[in-house]
């Protein structure tokens, strides 16, 4: 399991966005924390306050799904250096290509 945190909530989106490529799966909701506030006055009066924010999420690999799909990308690396050298075999290869990407990206 892992925490991640930003600044932003931006930020914390394109972290986790990283993470899932990686087969990391948010669990639980975001968490919003105020690190610091900072009063800001002008002689005795207050003028405002600004806070400084930390985004956070846990997230976990799901390592089963994460060693399946890393097991079939070995075996079809293996697969595709044997079919490279049949020259029929290139079609094939070019349409596991397509699979993998389409399957992976969801």
């Amino acid at each position: 399991m892992k925490i991640l945190t930003s600044k932003s909530a931006s930020g914390l989106n394109e972290k986790i966005e990283a993470h899932r490529k990686d087969g990391y799966k948010p669990i639980g909701s975001h968490q919003v924390v105020t690190k610091a506030a900072q009063l800001q006055f002008a002689g005795n009066q207050h003028r405002r306050t600004e806070y400084s924010v930390e985004y956070s999420q846990s997230v976990v690999r799901d390592e089963d799904d994460y060693d399946l799909k890393m097991l079939l990308l070995r075996l079809i690396e293996d697969s595709r250096d044997v079919m490279r050298s049949n020259t029929v075999g290139l079609d094939i290869v070019d349409d596991i290509d397509a699979t993998i990407k389409e399957h992976f990206s969801e």
